[in-house]
């Protein structure tokens, strides 16, 4: 496993993931990354912030564009945001290749888009340890509620 952009050349999941939860990789821990973000949109109520997760876009994706136009101030119709949807599906981004990540070849990469594949990189254990981490390390958050599968 070779990632140019994070200087990883680890040859497991299990060694990532352990970088990624001690923060050696973009931003830090993003368990720290997402608890400033929380303080600071809690110290200022008066910015207008929407969060949204895959997954919730994922199990309601028309729903949930329809929140993000009304958080931008638009009215958009069905038709316009079904359209604004496939354009914007992993599969047609995948399929288009303008947003892209690659490997130290120049190969670009794409994961599955795909709720859930988590379960194929984890293990039981992996997993629970990961849970444990996040839930202490999160502990109190009303902003970032994590779900992992629809």
């Amino acid at each position: 496993m070779r990632i140019k952009q994070y200087n990883y050349t680890g040859r497991n999941f299990a060694s990532h993931l352990q970088r990624f939860v001690d923060g050696l990789i973009d931003n830090n821990s993003i368990f720290d990354y997402l608890r400033e973000w929380e303080r600071c949109i809690n110290a200022h109520p008066d910015l207008n912030i929407c969060i949204l997760s895959y997954e919730d876009l994922q199990e309601n994706t028309l729903a949930e564009v329809k929140r993000l136009s009304k958080f931008l101030g638009k009215d958009y119709d069905d038709e316009f945001l079904q359209a604004v949807i496939k354009a914007t599906s992993f599969d047609n981004m995948k399929k288009e290749k303008k947003h892209s990540f690659t490997d130290d070849k120049g190969t670009i990469m794409f994961r599955k888009g795909k709720v859930g594949d988590w379960k194929n990189y984890f293990t039981v254990a992996q997993s629970e340890w990961f849970d444990h981490i996040t839930r202490s390390r999160m502990l109190g958050s009303k902003l970032f509620n994590f779900r992992y599968d629809l």
